[in-house]
């Protein structure tokens, strides 16, 4: 149960405590995961994640930090680069899953809704997407992805607050 009300996520707190926030990748108003940051300093970070929606980015992604997400309840399946080549392979997370912060990958399944507990390093890099021109920082691949949108379709000029996952 939620004690304070959602809020879109802005990235650059490095300090909080009991934080809710809800992550909108597309800007469009669905939630893809509710994070509840039960604290975070600049050297670590203890995180709930309702995980609602696989991804909607069709690339593979990496972190800016090291971290471990425990499965608490539910499971999500997650598209990893096979080692060596260009093609993806998919596994099923229902235990417990690192990832370094270069690792790269997406969720194309879960069960809704899969709650995990996340302890992550530091933060030691930006992050961003793998796409087949080479990698392309957060900011800048949302930002082209929603432009992109909005030309497919012109009706749709509001796309609201600004994204991040960490």
């Amino acid at each position: 149960m939620r004690i304070f009300p959602a809020r879109v996520y802005v990235s650059g707190m490095r300090w909080c405590a009991w934080r809710w926030t809800d992550v909108d990748p597309e800007g469009g108003g669905e939630t893809y995961l509710t994070r509840l940051h039960l604290f975070q300093t600049p050297w670590c970070s203890c995180m709930l994640h309702w995980l609602l929606r696989a991804d909607p980015e069709p690339d593979l992604h990496d972190h800016p930090n090291a971290f471990i997400s425990i499965v608490l309840r539910g499971w999500y399946e997650e598209e990893i680069p096979k080692l060596g080549e260009s093609e993806r392979i998919s596994r099923r997370i229902s235990l417990w899953n690192f990832k370094n912060p270069t690792d790269r990958h997406r969720i194309v399944a879960l069960r809704r809704p899969t709650l995990t507990l996340v302890f992550a390093g530091p933060v030691v890099r930006g992050w961003g997407f793998h796409t087949p021109k080479g990698w392309e920082p957060w900011r800048e691949y949302v930002a082209r992805r929603r432009a992109n949108s909005a030309q497919a379709t012109p009706d749709n000029t509001d796309f609201g607050g600004e994204s991040h996952r960490d």
